[in-house]
């Protein structure tokens, strides 16, 4: 999946003052940039999601996206822009800033999630608002600001991959929760998460700990969990353990996989007979899908 931020900056000398400068007022060498995010188009493939296909028009983003995280950085790698936008702003596709002109690097990476903006630490470190991985775009682009006008496009791929939990059977009355567990669970849970933007990769993810995440079983839905994840490379194999718990999160059935295979942007299908305890004809489809391309 791929999203494409149109960037349309205007830049023109403004003498007025600008809260994401050093100085308290711009100077005549100062520019002001507005940013747009246009084009807004979201399909969702039915052979990857399972879901009716939708297109959406130019407000598609809130739709899909929640929350947005734009920074800017300029040569010495300071950050001299910092922003954030949700779907409930009424401004929420549109950035406008102040800066003198230079060489910079602008950086955006936003999140379907609903606990929260990224914190851009740097240029080269991202931090989750939360211990729980969203589906995942990131993208950036290095811009020489003056003052004249200029186009940009700034193109946002999808850095997260997903693993989604699929079983035929009914829900037994005592199971509540399903819990995954990735990584390696003989070492420390992550409290923290952490990726590289310039990489799209949280580093030795599920090698130095393990990632965990529980959701609830609902019966009127059946067993269709699916579990967003940042890999620590494009394509890695990683230990997976799926367990389903009791009201008083005490395991009921588990099931111990050494090696699955994950890949950046696409999903990776397990299917097997979760209410049955240890069972020799659990199986796990590992095939990739095709990714949906989102472009706006």
């Amino acid at each position: 999946m791929k999203i494409k931020l149109v960037l349309l900056c205007f830049v023109m000398t403004l003498m007025s003052c600008s809260k994401n400068e050093d100085a308290s007022c711009l100077s005549d060498d100062m520019v002001s940039v507005n940013v747009k995010l246009s084009g807004f188009t979201i399909t969702q493939d039915t052979r990857t999601l399972g879901k009716k296909s939708d297109q959406y028009g130019d407000d598609a983003l809130t739709a899909g996206v929640r929350f947005i995280s734009f920074s800017v950085f300029d040569s010495q790698n300071k950050k001299r822009v910092d922003i954030v936008q949700s779907s409930s702003d009424t401004n929420f596709g549109v950035i406008s800033f102040s800066i003198t002109p230079g060489s910079y690097k602008i950086l955006a990476v936003a999140h379907t999630g609903s606990k929260g903006e990224f914190v851009i630490e740097s240029s080269t470190n991202v931090k989750y608002p939360a211990d729980i991985f969203y589906e995942t775009f990131c993208g950036s682009t290095d811009v020489e600001l003056n003052s004249s006008s200029k186009d940009l496009e700034l193109s946002l791929g999808r850095i997260s991959s997903r693993l989604d939990i699929k079983s035929s059977e009914s829900i037994p009355d005592e199971a509540k929760k399903l819990r995954l567990s990735v990584g390696d669970i003989t070492k420390e849970r992550y409290s923290s998460l952490f990726f590289n933007p310039s990489t799209g990769c949280m580093k030795d993810f599920g090698v130095d700990g393990y990632y965990t995440n529980t959701k609830t079983l609902n019966p009127a839905l059946g067993v269709d969990m699916k579990f967003n994840l940042l890999l620590n490379k494009e394509q890695c194999t990683l230990p997976v353990l799926v367990e389903v718990l009791d009201d008083n999160d005490q395991v009921l059935y588990s099931h111990k996989l050494d090696e699955v295979s994950f890949r950046r942007s696409a999903i990776t299908t397990a299917t097997g007979t979760l209410f049955a305890g240890w069972k020799e004809s659990v199986t796990f489809q590992t095939a990739w899908s095709e990714g949906t391309n989102i472009t706006f």
